[in-house]
């Protein structure tokens, strides 16, 4: 496995030569675009181009680009003492996009980003999130004696956030999903490492943007079920205590934001969704068969050891069906899963696990990059409908939980055999 990582980083060296360039032109047509205000060709185009909205609100007037930004730009800059629940008053903005994100976040960006002229903090905003990303990223694998690895991982970020449709998308609109990738990232260490700061790190970039909270839900039930002690139980408690302090240090705000997400949850229904396909009481049963399923064949196991084996590929499967779960999804929200990037080439190197069934799951997850972020811009225009995302979103739920499910059952078997 290790000549093969080796054989991996030389490839992706010379891949990283050759995508420089565009990534470069890229980066500098969308500085351009957001500094003058005028529309700029990328290679690829962004999902959905360079749009603008028009607001009536006077303080929207001279912002350009990165839609999803501007509102949270405006707010921090607004309320300063965060005292005023108008943050969440969408009449005030003219945008219907600005209250849904937590006081939290525009509090930080308050003593940070927006200190700065628009574009100026615009290009803070994102690029210092793909800089945690990387930095994250290191640190994991330099745990696990893998720093090499940070090599391939950055170039498979830079090509997934610069070269792709869908990554463009998410640069274009100022998006803040890469908080949601650091926190399944930091999770998915502590979870494996059970270290409580990192169960923290999760929970404070979780609160930042709390898009796949059902993700998390499903999650802890998995981790505390699974050889079940009062260590694991203080994580949880870690987890749900930070998520809570980030709202109530808020106290004129936490109500407004929640209630906020609770209309537009129970409200709305857009784009990747599949609250608008599918009853609720369905969802439930499809989520509780198939965990009862996935937890059933982890306790017939013997080994102690048999969840590090598919804890990974699963926590994958929840995540894409979570970000199924919101009312409203756009494309870019499966930037989340760059946070299982570094823990899949640690899973890969390190864990010792059945190789035809990573070799299954890479398959799988590769395939979901690919079409997710439409790597095939390149040759042809076919955009896929919103029935098709979500039914991809779905077909690798199903997939991947059964592939899982029934290596924890094959690992049983084989466990008998031996006895």
């Amino acid at each position: 496995m290790l000549k093969k990582a080796h054989l991996g980083i030389i490839f992706s060296l010379l891949t990283a030569i050759i995508i420089s360039p565009l990534i470069f032109v890229n980066i500098q047509n969308f500085f351009y675009s957001v500094q003058t205000g005028v529309p700029s060709k990328t290679t690829p185009e962004s999902l959905r181009g360079f749009v603008r909205f028009n607001s009536p609100s006077p303080e929207f007037k001279e912002l350009t680009y990165t839609e999803d930004f501007k509102p949270v730009y405006v707010a921090s800059k607004k309320f300063i003492n965060f005292n005023n629940p108008n943050i969440y008053n969408k009449e005030i903005f003219g945008c219907p996009h600005q209250n849904r994100y937590p006081p939290l976040l525009y509090f930080l960006y308050n003593k940070t980003f927006c200190n700065f002229s628009f574009p100026t903090a615009t290009l803070l905003h994102l690029f210092s999130q793909i800089l945690l990303l990387v930095l994250a990223s290191f640190y994991i694998l330099c745990y696990y004696n893998l720093a090499i690895m940070i090599i391939p991982v950055t170039v498979i970020y830079c090509a997934v956030l610069f070269l792709t449709p869908i990554g463009l998308f998410w640069l274009e609109r100022g998006q803040f999903d890469i908080y949601v990738a650091l926190s399944i990232m930091f999770f998915l260490f502590a979870a494996i490492e059970s270290k409580s700061p990192f169960f923290a790190l999760s929970a404070i970039f979780m609160s930042l943007k709390p898009t796949i909270f059902p993700f998390y839900i499903q999650a802890f039930i998995v981790y505390l079920a699974f050889n079940w002690n009062l260590e694991k139980l203080k994580h949880l408690a870690i987890f749900i205590s930070l998520i809570l302090v980030t709202l109530i240090i808020f106290p004129n705000c936490w109500m407004p934001y929640l209630l906020s997400c609770i209309d537009y949850q129970t409200n709305y229904s857009s784009h990747i969704t599949l609250i608008k396909t599918f009853p609720a009481l369905l969802l439930t049963f499809l989520l509780a068969i198939n965990l009862t399923a996935y937890l059933t064949s982890l306790f017939v196991n013997r080994n102690k050891n048999i969840l590090q084996n598919t804890f990974l590929p699963y926590m994958s499967s929840i995540c894409v069906l979570s970000l199924s779960l919101a009312s409203i999804n756009f494309e870019y929200r499966i930037i989340a899963l760059l946070g299982f990037i570094p823990m899949i080439f640690v899973w890969l190197i390190k864990i010792h696990n059945d190789q035809s069934y990573k070799i299954e799951f890479s398959i799988f997850f590769l395939l979901l990059i690919y079409v997710e972020f439409h790597g095939y811009w390149n040759f042809t225009t076919w955009l896929p409908s919103d029935d098709i995302i979500i039914t991809t979103y779905l077909a690798y739920y199903l997939t991947v939980s059964l592939i899982s499910i029934a290596n924890n059952f094959s690992a049983f078997h084989t466990e008998e055999k031996s006895i």
